[in-house]
Formats: C-alpha cells, sequence, structure tokens
C-alpha cells in the first residue's frame, strides 16, 4: 500500500495534520524576521561628515548659526540636479571653504527615520560602505551553505533533527549579532543566523507536504509562504515601534528558543522519511498516532503492505544519470535564481521607491498574501507550469514598465512607480510559491530533500546577487541608477518564463518515490489519479 494512498484512510489533512503544520509553520515564519531585517538595520541613511569642535553636532539643523558652519566646512557636490553637501570630504580646517578637501573619519547621520543603526554604530559609510551590502550578503552566503549541505543532512538524519537545531543555531546567532560591536564578528554571526534559516525553512516545508494527501499539497505547500510573509509584517511593525536595532534583532531571536523545544518535545518525524529509511517501527507509532488523533481506522494488515515502500538510499550524482531530470534540473537551479534575485531585489529596492519605508515594505509584503491566495486557486487548474510561466511573465513585465516613468524623473509618476513595483511583487511572490511546490513534485522521495536543497542553494545564489545589483542604482547615480537594477530584475524573469515551457505538468501526480518514477512523470499522473480516488474510503 502506498503511502499517499494510506493517507487517504487515516487523514489527508486531519486534526492531527493540521495542528502539527500550524504549529511548524510558526516557526518558519520566524525566517521572514531575518531576511528582512535587513531593510531596518541597514538602511541608506543620509549623512555628513561631523564638524570639527563640535561635540553636539548632528545632521538636522539646529539654527542659522549651525548652518553657516555647516555652510563653510562641508563642501557642495551637484547631484542628481541640485545641490547637496558631500558625504566623504570636508574643507581643511585652516583654510575654511576656500582650502583643500579633505577626507573625514567621523560622520552625523539623519534619524528622521531610524534613531539608530548598524551603519551609523559602525560608521560603514564612505570607503567602508561597501560592508553594508555585504552584512546582507553574508547572511544570504550562510543560507546557501547550509541548503548545500543541510539538504543532504535532512535525507540521512531526518527532517525533524535539522529544523530543531538549525532553529537554536537561528536564534544563538542572531542574539549574538545584536550585542557586538566588530563588523566582522557581526558577519561571522550573520552567517550562522543565514545556515539556521536554511535548516529551519526547507525541511519544514518537506515534512509539511510529505504528511498531507495529494488532495491538500498545494494548499500546505503555499500556506507556508504566507506564514513567512506574516513573519514579514511583523517585522514591520517590530521595527517602527521599537526604532533600535539591537532591541529589534534581540526581540525577534527569542522565539526560535521557544520553538527548538517545542520540537524536541513534540513534533514527530516524517513517517514517509521514516518508511524510505527502512525505520518501520517508528513510521508505524506516528503513523497510528496520526489515525488516532484524527479518529481514522487503519487498513488491516496494511504495514506488510506499505513495508514494501521503502526504497534504497540514492545519492544526489544520480539525477545526472537521467538526461530528463539533469535538464529539468538545470532549469529550476535557473528559475529559482531569477525568483530569488526577482523578490529580494524588490523587497531590498523598497526603500529607494520613494515615500515611508514602513509603509513601502508592509505594502509589498501585503500583496504576497493575494500572490498565495491565487496560487492556491490556480496551482490546480491551470498547473504548475503554466502558472509559473505566467506569474513570472506578469513580474518581469512590471519590473521593465517600472523603467519609465523612473526615466521621465517627474515626482507625479512616483505613484506609477510604486503600482508598477507591487505588481510586480505580486508576480513573483505567485511564482515563488509555484517554483516550492513545482520542484518539491519533480524529484523521488530518496532525492527529495537534496534537490531542494540544490535549489534553495541556486536561490540564495540569487539572494547573494540582489543586494549588489540593487547597490548598482547608488554606483550609478541618477534615474538611470535607479532603472538599471529593475531592468536586470525584468530580463531574468522573462528568460526564466520561457525556459518553464521545457518542464513537464506535475499536477495531480503523486509523490515519485524512486528516479524511475520521476522519469516517468506524464505516463504515471493519469494512473496515480486513478488509484488514489478508488483507493479512498467511503
Amino acid at each position: 500500500m502506498k503511502f499517499d494512498v494510506l493517507l487517504n484512510h487515516i487523514g489527508s489533512l486531519g486534526k492531527y495534520q493540521r495542528l502539527m503544520i500550524l504549529w511548524i509553520y510558526l516557526g518558519a515564519s520566524m525566517d521572514g524576521y531575518h531576511y528582512g531585517i535587513s531593510v531596518f538595520i541597514l538602511p541608506t541613511k543620509q549623512h555628513r561628515c561631523a564638524l570639527p569642535n563640535l561635540p553636539n553636532d548632528t545632521y538636522k539643523s539646529q539654527g542659522n548659526y549651525h548652518d553657516t558652519l555647516v555652510n563653510q566646512t562641508i563642501p557642495y557636490e551637484f547631484k542628481d540636479d541640485q545641490y547637496v553637501y558631500e558625504k566623504c570630504h570636508i574643507y581643511n580646517a585652516s583654510l575654511g571653504e576656500n582650502g583643500t578637501k579633505t577626507e573625514c573619519n567621523s560622520w552625523v547621520y539623519d534619524h528622521s527615520v531610524f534613531s539608530t543603526s548598524v551603519i551609523e554604530d559602525m560608521n560603514l559609510v564612505c570607503d567602508r560602505s561597501l560592508m553594508s551590502a555585504n552584512c546582507i550578503v553574508v547572511f544570504f552566503f550562510g543560507v546557501l551553505i547550509g541548503v548545500v549541505t543541510l539538504g543532504n543532512v535532512s535525507d540521512i538524519v531526518g527532517r525533524r533533527t535539522v529544523m530543531m537545531y538549525s532553529i537554536l543555531l537561528q536564534g544563538s546567532a542572531a542574539l549574538g549579532s545584536a550585542w557586538v560591536n566588530n563588523i566582522y564578528l557581526f558577519y561571522l554571526l550573520r552567517f550562522l543566523t543565514g545556515i539556521g534559516c536554511s535548516g529551519s525553512y526547507i525541511p519544514t516545508f518537506i515534512l509539511a507536504t510529505e504528511i498531507v494527501g495529494l488532495k491538500y499539497r498545494t494548499f500546505v505547500a503555499i500556506i507556508e509562504q504566507a506564514f513567512f510573509t506574516v513573519g514579514l509584517l511583523v517585522l514591520c511593525g517590530l521595527a517602527y515601534l521599537l526604532d533600535d536595532w539591537r532591541l529589534l534583532t534581540t526581540v525577534i531571536s527569542i522565539p526560535s528558543f521557544i520553538f527548538a523545544a517545542t520540537y524536541f518535545l513534540f513534533i514527530p518525524e516524517s513517517p514517509r522519511w521514516l518508511i524510505s529509511s527502512g525505520r518501520l517501527e517508528e513510521a508505524d507509532k506516528i503513523i497510528k498516532r496520526i489515525a488516532r488523533v484524527n479518529n481514522k481506522e487503519i487498513p488491516v494488515e496494511y504495514f506488510s503492505e506499505i513495508s514494501a515502500e521503502m526504497t534504497p538510499k540514492v545519492k544526489f550524482w544520480k539525477v545526472f544519470t537521467s538526461k530528463k531530470l539533469t535538464c529539468w534540473c538545470a532549469i529550476m537551479c535557473f528559475c529559482w535564481i531569477s525568483v530569488s534575485v526577482v523578490y529580494f531585489g524588490l523587497a531590498l529596492n523598497s526603500q529607494d521607491l520613494g515615500g515611508n519605508v514602513f509603509v513601502n515594505f508592509s505594502l509589498g509584503a501585503m500583496v504576497e498574501f493575494p500572490a498565495y491566495f491565487f496560487c492556491i486557486i490556480f496551482l490546480d487548474r491551470m498547473g504548475r507550469k503554466k502558472l509559473q510561466s505566467l506569474t513570472m511573465v506578469v513580474g518581469g513585465v512590471s519590473c521593465l514598465a517600472t523603467v519609465l516613468p523612473i526615466l521621465l524623473g517627474n515626482s507625479s509618476y512616483q505613484w506609477l512607480v510604486l503600482l508598477f513595483a507591487m505588481i510586480g511583487k505580486l508576480g513573483i511572490t505567485s511564482a515563488f510559491g509555484a517554483v516550492y511546490l513545482f520542484g518539491c513534485e519533480l524529484f523521488p522521495t530518496v532525492l527529495r530533500n537534496s534537490a531542494m536543497g540544490l535549489f534553495s542553494t541556486c536561490g540564495r545564489i540569487g539572494a547573494v546577487v540582489a543586494p549588489y545589483i540593487a547597490e548598482l542604482g547608488y554606483v550609478i547615480g541618477g534615474s538611470l541608477g535607479r532603472s538599471v537594477p529593475l531592468f536586470m530584475f525584468g530580463g531574468m524573469a522573462l528568460i526564466a518564463a520561457a525556459l518553464t515551457f521545457i518542464l513537464p505538468e506535475t499536477r495531480g501526480r503523486k509523490l515519485p518515490d524512486t528516479i524511475k518514477e520521476a522519469e516517468n512523470v506524464t505516463e504515471n499522473m493519469k494512473k496515480s489519479e486513478s488509484l488514489i480516488l478508488k483507493s479512498a474510503p467511503i
């Protein structure tokens, strides 16, 4: 008896699965805190050189006398059709404004939006400005390393074990990063936080999709993304209320320890993984517990049949012995890179859209809810392939459309820039939901977590690249600088949309357990639908 068929008897999405998925998804929502926090602790802050011999100097004007001192001490530069103070130079104190310019080593910062930040506390400006982008990159590099290693570890030791220790690492490293003053130690702790985030999110997704029936797989897969969005919104609210980057980082770290303890005490391993690993007695206990909580009966002699579902361990490199799987793998890798670049690029770009950063971030997060609702409705109606391609086209075209009002440079078009950016976020978020489920369904149980680990690795490569693409806006400057990242985002999304059509459709197909079943996706689809319908209890 196949595990998908057994789930129809003991409950495809009963009380047991609902309670378990709710709790582990609440734990996964904390990834939203750590992914999005860079917007609030590493903001682009206006600054200038501090005035010599004026200890109480501030960026904000203190009156006419203060303005006169600033004008005499800080050089001007012509930028974006206006004169602004230079950020990194000061006139030679002995010669005044007619003297030569020298680099300064202390600054004052604009506190109109953020009272504190990592950038201000560690002076990540001028010749150290790239360190700000590096803070984001090392986090995503940690996520990348995590998915490369922890995906395989999860296939060996189980989903639950990796989830538990990863969320503990996530909380510990994030808490440490809140109270360091050395930029390199901050790098290290953000790197470790990234590893913890990767290990707490992907195995959670795999575990949830492995314990529900085929009918509910789409819903369960997409809902995790919605919980991630809840994390983003909670983060935005906390950032607005706390207005202190160290306190904010501390507050979002504490729940990790609570969830780690509950995972250890209450969350079981994936029975599907236990069966494929030959640990039948452990799987038997969990299956009986699911049936008992769901108030269902287990078919007689089920285990003598389900034991035939045991599959030998397979190394991930075996994927590349199949031309089909190799091709699909390469396409999915590019799709993940593209979706991730656009998704995180738009998130990081929220402060460059004009207006209030908290409003922009909240809007960008809130449009994700209709995106996931759209996925839940249409993934099973349109199919994975069509929906993924369509949403990537919407995201790509919207990013390209945003370029025109930016180049026109008229502030009256600012609402149009924000509108196109939000439509782009809507489309690319839907694509993110589709690509998660699509990638999960293409590959067999023995390789599924490793495959998702590879795809997530590619996604993190995209996330690592995204801050540098966003940084191009500051390097190039002006309207053209703001347009270049959006042009690159749009182009990548459209290429990925075209490549998606090469992939097979997986709608209505049971999760494959072997490489052979994965290769025969189109042949097995109708058979699996018929088998599941006939086996379902009346």
